[in-house]
């Protein structure tokens, strides 16, 4: 459990960052690839950049950034810079990472993990250490982030909506609410579903949360605590997220299903929404009639739900996918 300690200060400085933080997506979405997480939803994803991978020439470079950035308990907070939303500032700020930082956190990584000789080049902040691992940073971002920015970006997007109109309408307690059960306020703590046990005292720095496309499970923070305090939060996603075609919303099941129920099994299987207060809320419809509708589509196989506490998830079956997709009996 993450224990993250607020005062009257930082709750006016609470700031939901609207945009993917490229440099966060590729470290968590290379760690990623070191799993099994989620099967179901990344393995395409997993498939296709594998296949990149080697198509590009990219296997050095890619295994040059996993050197330091390993799936496991620690990662050093300089590739994950403050500030460094856009892409191109965050490789500026990691280049211009002092010496003295650079070797205590990879000191700190060695602690976990046997590190090669050349690491210690990048430890003395030798230039073309550091040169070599932003060339990776940007390698392993041309093949495993920027040919899947449109889906980040829209699950990104619906995730802002969502968050940004539940703390408008119902200040930070209605935010916190949209995040459980992963968080949960206990004013003035705000207790995060956390691997390790810990505490980060704000003391008027205020919090900058980031959804995340490529976290799973946990969310994450910075390791050193003295940094500006950012908390990154796993997206819901459901299969179906990386299908190889878009589909056009309502257009081939319509006539089958009706027009509403194609539009809402099509925005389930693509992640715009997952609980029926969401669906209601996108579609504009009343809640009641999301759930005749959502029994319907349960009925007819198509989509599964599951209730917790007050919210009832849904997402697609392997049929309603092959039914969106149009690959019904074609053994797919």
């Amino acid at each position: 459990m993450l224990r993250i300690h607020f005062t009257a200060e930082d709750l006016g400085r609470v700031r939901i960052q609207r945009t993917a933080h490229e440099m966060w997506e590729s470290v968590l979405s290379l760690q990623l690839l070191q799993t099994r997480e989620l099967p179901m939803v990344f393995d395409p994803w997993r498939r296709e950049v594998r296949g990149a991978v080697q198509r590009e020439r990219a296997a050095e470079a890619v295994r040059l950034f996993g050197t330091l950035n390993r799936f496991g308990p620690y990662f050093p907070d300089f590739l994950t810079p403050s500030g460094g939303a856009d892409f191109d500032e965050g490789l500026d700020l990691l280049r211009r990472t002092p010496a003295r930082r650079l070797r205590a956190e990879i000191t700190q990584l060695g602690r976990y993990h046997r590190l090669p000789r050349w690491v210690g080049r990048l430890a003395r902040g030798e230039v073309d250490a550091v040169s070599a691992l932003s060339r990776a940073l940007v390698t392993w971002r041309d093949v495993g982030i920027a040919p899947f920015r449109e889906r980040i970006r829209t699950a990104l997007d619906d995730a802002w909506r969502l968050r940004s109109g539940r703390l408008a309408e119902f200040g930070w307690e209605g935010l916190v609410r949209s995040l459980e059960p992963m968080m949960r306020w206990t004013p003035p703590v705000l207790q995060v579903q956390y691997p390790a046990d810990g505490d980060l005292h704000l003391e008027g720095r205020g919090l900058t949360i980031v959804g995340s496309f490529f976290c799973v499970r946990y969310p994450v923070t910075l390791a050193d605590r003295s940094l500006a305090p950012t908390l990154v939060y796993p997206l819901s996603h459901v299969p179906g997220r990386f299908r190889r075609e878009p589909v056009e919303r309502g257009t081939s099941v319509a006539p089958l299903l009706g027009e509403t129920r194609a539009t809402i099994l099509d925005c389930v299987a693509a992640g715009h929404a997952h609980t029926t207060g969401e669906i209601a809320a996108r579609l504009s419809l009343s809640p009641p009639a999301v759930s005749h509708h959502t029994k319907v589509l349960r009925e007819g196989g198509l989509i599964e739900s599951r209730r917790s506490g007050p919210a009832v998830t849904h997402w697609p079956t392997r049929l309603g996918l092959q039914l969106l997709d149009g690959t019904v009996g074609a053994g797919v």
